[in-house]
């Protein structure tokens, strides 16, 4: 077993049969294992049974979500998964249900089979449970983030903040790498980004808009955006 040798277990779950079987051995071998902290994941979770949701948190296990799916997209959502799903598909990718039961939730791409990574484009979502970019998907952006065309389940809705920490601190824990990096701390690795917009003050259905100026890695600049003339 990998928690007897040490090791973090990471398990790719995207049904709710399978999140359950998952979360069932992890409960089974607590006896088996030496106390540790080994910050067990489980990754995608479009499908989580409500009830086996506080169980991440009585269990210690991280919420690794992709955000760019938490919405009714035009290309697929209605023709896969209304398709198969029927009325479970209106519940899928819980989010807002995780930070609310105190499950530490990360966000991660699920590249190639998403749009190009890009954190703002995935906060945006997690936000506003609502389409990011229109052009991407060849249809037009919308105008609010109630736009019922591709809102999926606005109840599990995040806030910037926890979005923010998904991306940052919390994936810095995921990686046993809090101490280093994830949040601007003296002592810690000078890696963070300058944006041109503040993320708290600006309309949420706005974020995938906004822009890096400036990369820092370590304290020193490696990137800095070129202003058009």
């Amino acid at each position: 077993m990998a928690n007897q040798q040490g090791l973090q277990i990471y398990v790719h779950s995207t049904g709710d049969a399978s999140t359950k079987k998952v979360l069932d051995i992890l409960e089974s071998i607590q006896d088996r294992v030496p106390s540790g902290d080994y910050r067990n994941t489980i990754t995608h979770l479009q499908l989580v049974d409500q009830g086996d949701v506080p169980r991440f948190k009585k269990l210690q296990v991280i919420a690794s979500v992709q955000p760019y799916w938490h919405f009714k997209g035009p290309n697929w959502w209605e023709s896969v998964d209304y398709r198969i799903l029927g009325e479970r598909a209106k519940t899928e990718y819980p989010l807002g249900t995780f930070f609310a039961y105190g499950v530490t939730v990360t966000s991660s791409s699920d590249y190639p089979v998403t749009n190009v990574p890009y954190p703002m484009r995935a906060i945006d979502v997690g936000v506003t449970r609502n389409m990011d970019n229109g052009s991407f998907y060849g249809v037009d952006d919308i105008k609010t983030m109630d736009d019922e065309r591709y809102l999926l389940n606005a109840n599990e809705r995040a806030t910037v903040q926890q979005m923010l920490k998904s991306f940052t601190i919390n994936g810095a824990y995921a990686m046993f790498l809090e101490e280093d990096i994830g949040s601007i701390e003296v002592g810690k690795l000078a890696d963070l980004v300058v944006l041109d917009q503040n993320l708290l003050a600006i309309n949420p259905n706005d974020i995938d808009k906004v822009q890096v100026e400036m990369t820092f890695i370590d304290g020193k600049l490696v990137y800095k955006q070129k202003k058009q003339a």
